[in-house]
């Protein structure tokens, strides 16, 4: 009898032909998480995975924890890996069911020539929780305990479910986008929409030194760390000094206009990193009508500029819906830390909602000269895991 984690893959499996790549990118992905909580050995039944731990020792929670925040799995069960004898089956019934609680029994034969049929499984195995645990009774409508157990040619698992995954695609497999990263909620949530879906993210972080101080930026770095170990691994980000096209912002720029051509510059400097980085698209944490500035159409100036994808996976939410989303990824208690954000310093007191693109244009070319010919903007970069 052996450990293990059976793990189901989800959407994976409508993938036809392309269905390996995603397949394999997980896979590896679960043997690098396994291989740093202990020893394992890995075997695919049908269209699970099986994760067998080959020390009676192993601590497969431990395990669990990690696994389930991999993107692209659904469900994680754990069980063990037993003989196909009756007795066997029933030693290692023992082990999963449950004190106190109802069950039902669902068996399944991979294996067709397996001698007992699944009713008569279901039964026999049913009678033996019902005498041998004590406090169980058999509910096939609504258990608390469902105990799988599935035949197979030349073993058997048993199994209970054990955590929900994420679900999506394989962080990684549907290419790389720029996301506009501030230090609020809706970004964080946003990117790790986008992540969810297989993108790997390259956060751009603007800032305004000397209004904004460290503690800004070691906000937004931790929200990063943290998307982090739902990446599995370091996430390159871009940190860019906005501070001087602020200020040419603030007095080139009619005050109504000064988000929508922050945003615009913001915009211009994102696709850059996003084409020096062989990125596909760019991510906002954008909601439609939530703010002044997130209008139809001052998002339609806003996206003027891009000429790249640009993804909004947030646009059709509440912001009820947006904060629910980031307690359960474990980003909002980060994101409502108390800093300054550069957007906040420059907003204006009565903000465009319907912005003119000629209008706005013209006020980007005063601010265009007053930076000068030679402008270039400052930034560094580094990888957070």
């Amino acid at each position: 009898m052996k450990k293990c984690l059976l793990i189901s893959f989800g959407e994976l499996l409508l993938k036809g032909k392309n269905r390996s790549i995603f397949e394999n990118t997980l896979v590896k992905k679960i043997k690098e998480t396994a291989d740093k909580t202990g020893s394992y050995e890995f075997k695919k039944y049908r269209a699970r995975y099986a994760v067998i731990a080959k020390t009676d020792d192993a601590n497969l929670q431990e395990l669990i924890s990690r696994v389930k925040n991999i993107f692209g799995i659904t469900v994680i069960f754990q069980g063990y890996i037993v003989s196909r004898d009756m007795d066997s089956i029933k030693k290692c019934v023992l082990e999963v069911a449950e004190k106190n609680s109802t069950f039902k029994i669902r068996s399944k034969r991979h294996d067709k020539s397996y001698p007992i049929k699944s009713f008569d499984l279901n039964r026999e195995i049913g009678e033996f929780v019902l005498t041998g645990v004590p406090g169980t009774s058999v509910d096939v409508h609504n258990p608390e305990q469902v105990i799988n157990i599935e035949i197979f040619e030349n073993s058997v698992i048993v199994f209970t479910e054990a955590a929900r995954g994420m679900g999506g695609l394989p962080y990684g497999t549907a290419g790389r986008v720029v996301s506009l990263f501030s230090g609020g909620i809706d970004s964080p949530v946003a990117s790790w929409m986008m992540m969810k879906r297989g993108c790997e993210i390259i956060p751009v972080h603007f800032h305004t030194p000397p209004y904004t101080g460290e503690g800004s930026l070691l906000k937004v770095k931790d929200l990063i760390k943290h998307l982090a170990t739902f990446a599995g691994k370091s996430v390159i980000s871009y940190f860019v000094n906005f501070t001087t096209v602020q200020l040419a912002i603030k007095k080139c720029v009619p005050d109504k206009y000064v988000t929508v051509v922050s945003r615009r510059f913001m915009a211009r400097i994102a696709e850059e990193i996003a084409r020096s980085e062989k990125a596909k698209g760019i991510v906002t944490g954008e909601a439609l009508a939530q703010v002044a500035s997130q209008t139809l159409e001052n998002m339609l100036c806003v996206d003027e500029v891009f000429g790249l994808t640009v993804l909004r996976p947030l646009v059709g939410l509440d912001k009820e819906e947006i904060v629910k989303k980031a307690r359960q990824i474990g980003t909002y208690e980060i994101s409502i830390r108390k800093e300054i954000d550069c957007c906040h310093l420059f907003v204006p007191k009565r903000p465009e909602t319907k912005a003119n693109i000629a209008s706005v244009c013209n006020a980007e070319k005063k601010v265009l000269e007053e930076l000068g010919t030679d402008w270039k903007y400052d930034f560094s970069a580094e990888r957070i895991d």
